[in-house]
């Protein structure tokens, strides 16, 4: 499945998703429903500055980000798979379009994968913005998919354009122990 549709419906953020967290590397953003999703540390790989799952614990989701240079959605498109083909035993594309969500063009990808004997869901949109590719993905065990689609629809519908998180390093001084004394 090369070729890559144009779906003209306009998408946008569920009206549920209200908390964003912003890239600190690019201009790009995920907004969310902190009753659905919650934020969890996860050293998965590092493209990924949010690692998320659903309160249900059936749904887990990554929004990434990377100052890459890609020169299309296509080329992100055929980088994506070809990095989770490697990993999978089995791997299937079910769908690939463009989108316009929150009125940036992205890529939605719907795809099925194997890994390690487990087959699982999932569900991506990305862009590019002018200093690499933002995305999320979420993905859920494929047993369990059609129950939590609607959830993850709703996460990968909060990726936006927005300025990057301003980081701001605080630095907090303590006053030095005093020195140890010897008994003499």
């Amino acid at each position: 499945m090369d070729e890559i549709v144009t779906n003209n419906t306009s998408f946008s953020k569920s009206k549920d998703a209200t908390f964003l967290l912003r890239s600190q590397k690019l201009n790009a953003g995920i907004y969310f429903n902190p009753k659905q999703w919650k934020t969890v540390k996860a050293d998965i790989s590092p493209i990924a500055e949010y690692t998320f799952q659903d309160t249900t614990n059936q749904s887990y989701g990554v929004f990434v980000s990377e100052k890459a240079p890609i020169q299309t959605l296509k080329n992100l498109k055929d980088l994506i798979i070809s990095n989770v083909q490697k990993r999978a035993s089995f791997f299937r594309l079910i769908s690939s379009e463009y989108r316009t969500l929150n009125g940036i063009k992205v890529l939605y990808l719907d795809y099925s994968a194997n890994f390690q004997g487990m087959d699982f869901h999932y569900l991506a949109n990305y862009y590019l913005t002018e200093e690499g590719y933002a995305g999320v993905f979420s993905y859920t065990f494929e047993n369990l998919f059609l129950s939590s689609r609607i959830n993850i629809e709703d996460l990968i519908n909060g990726l936006v354009k927005t300025e990057k998180s301003k980081v701001t390093e605080v630095n907090n001084y303590t006053t030095p122990p005093p020195p140890i004394t010897t008994k003499k």
